[in-house]
């Protein structure tokens, strides 16, 4: 008898999991139906969605679609849209062209980043993070970059286009001797300074360059801190000074 329970409790939750996925997949459909593109440049595998915490009644999707593709390159606009999730229709609907560009170094990733941004009273924005990375073994590469996006007069705007972390590593690919190049970032809202009502947005960056021994253990580290302030000018986020970093 536990063996019955056990085998129907199982056929009941791979009939669920099949079911859940044909609506999420007939639901993508509809979307794609309204963004009228073609569906054969989407790039299917990068398409992300999450609700955020600051607007339960709405999903945010991210559509990659591609606008120009070759034998190991390819490039994409971002389609950046706001579904209700009462009644599925567009709220908001904006395209970032020439978003993305993937050729050696290759793009493996798209996330929501739903870290609370208030950039002004009243008004948080949101990011869009690019993951890529390379296979070489004589230079490996491996970065992510931050798209920072406001909600606008019915538009997305991205006001800030970051490269928040790179990793870089030079050698053969054996451990020892490996030179070693790590950079990252954190972004922190300054709410006690602002321009035009847009809070500052300090970058603190983390840098460290180093070797690896034979047994692939860090080395000796040279490490190094600096911090950049970006300030709200119109439409965008502008680096008070030249940016500075370890490169």
């Amino acid at each position: 008898m536990k063996i019955i329970r056990f085998c129907a409790l199982a056929l009941f939750i791979v009939v669920f999991h099949l079911t859940s996925l044909s609506q999420t997949d007939k639901g993508m459909e509809n979307i794609y139906d309204q963004l009228k593109v073609d569906k054969n440049k989407i790039a299917k595998e990068f398409v992300t969605y999450k609700i955020l915490p600051n607007d339960t009644n709405s999903m945010i999707y991210v559509i990659p679609v591609k606008t120009e593709e070759e034998e190991g390159w390819w490039s994409a606009d971002i389609h950046l849209l706001k579904l209700s999730t009462n009644s599925g229709k567009i709220i908001t609907y904006s395209i970032f062209e020439n978003a993305i560009q993937c050729d050696a170094i290759k793009l493996y990733k798209i996330w929501i980043d739903s870290a609370p941004y208030d950039i002004k009273s009243n008004k948080r924005a949101f990011g869009i993070r690019l993951d890529y990375t390379n296979n070489s073994r004589a230079a490996g590469f491996d970065g992510e970059t931050l798209l920072l996006v406001e909600e606008k007069n019915g538009v997305f705007l991205n006001v800030l286009k970051l490269d928040v972390s790179k990793n870089v590593a030079y050698g053969g690919g054996d451990c020892e001797n490996t030179e070693m190049y790590k950079q990252r970032s954190i972004l922190v809202i300054d709410k006690m300074n602002s321009n035009k009502g847009y809070n500052n947005i300090i970058e603190k960056v983390h840098f460290e360059h180093f070797y690896l021994n034979k047994d692939c253990e860090d080395g000796k580290k040279e490490k190094k801190n600096f911090e950049n302030v970006f300030q709200y000018n119109d439409s965008l986020y502008i680096c008070n000074g030249q940016r500075k970093d370890g490169w």
